[in-house]
């Protein structure tokens, strides 16, 4: 999941995005004397950064997929599990304290169903700090970058803060197989994307992450 949602509505409004009077940013709703900020095109942390320094509530167009359909939930420290299989290494992740959330099938009426809703926010839900593109994106980043050495087996394990801009900070090795192995661990992490950040309660946090390595060379 590239880019979680973190916004949720207190109420939505019926009112015709095309029949408000544009300004800068949304629309001006007359019924309401408020403006509309038009969210739309908003990544997650575009939608938390203008939410944390509005100073009033905040009226807004959202796509759907833009809404969280959960309720906040505490941010702890993230658990990666990796696995190693023949010739190359591969990582599996494992979160020890959230559930992945899968895409719900869309029934036909929904897709017939307007893709935006208007409203006022309720709340910004807490998001998860994650490597760009999802789970799958981290599987092919390690796989393609990292060179494991020869005859080795066994795990390393790594830990590191992700910082509030989403990059890699304080990369260590807690738990070491070889010098080798630990450096190449390293490495892979240091020459990581910037991750997309935790955020909680609105603002963006630095979190904890640990990630195993596991060397299986096949002979």
């Amino acid at each position: 999941m590239e880019d979680q949602p973190i916004v949720r509505l207190n109420f939505t409004c019926n009112r015709n995005w095309e029949d408000m009077t544009a300004v800068k940013g949304g629309r001006f709703c007359n019924n309401c004397q408020k403006r509309v900020v038009d969210f739309a095109d908003k990544t997650s942390d575009e939608i938390a950064a203008y939410l944390v320094s509005s100073t009033t509530q905040v009226c807004g167009r959202f796509q759907q997929s833009q809404l969280s359909r959960s309720r906040p939930k505490p941010v702890w420290k993230r658990w990666l599990s990796a696995a190693a299989m023949f010739v190359t290494v591969f990582i599996g992740v494992k979160e020890a304290s959230a559930q992945q959330q899968l895409p719900a099938k869309k029934s036909d009426s929904a897709k017939k169903s307007d893709p935006f809703v208007m409203g006022e926010v309720l709340i910004i839900s807490n998001r998860d700090a994650q490597f760009p593109g999802g789970e799958a994106a981290l599987f092919a980043y390690i796989n393609k970058n990292i060179h494991p050495p020869k005859s080795v087996t066994g795990r390393v394990t790594t830990v590191f803060t992700i910082e509030t801009d989403g990059s890699l900070t304080d990369i260590k090795v807690i738990k070491g197989l070889s010098k080798e192995a630990d450096e190449e661990a390293i490495r892979v992490l240091k020459e990581s994307p910037k991750w997309l950040p935790s955020i909680q309660n609105g603002r963006r946090i630095k979190v904890a992450y640990t990630v195993p390595f596991f060397f299986n060379i096949k002979k």
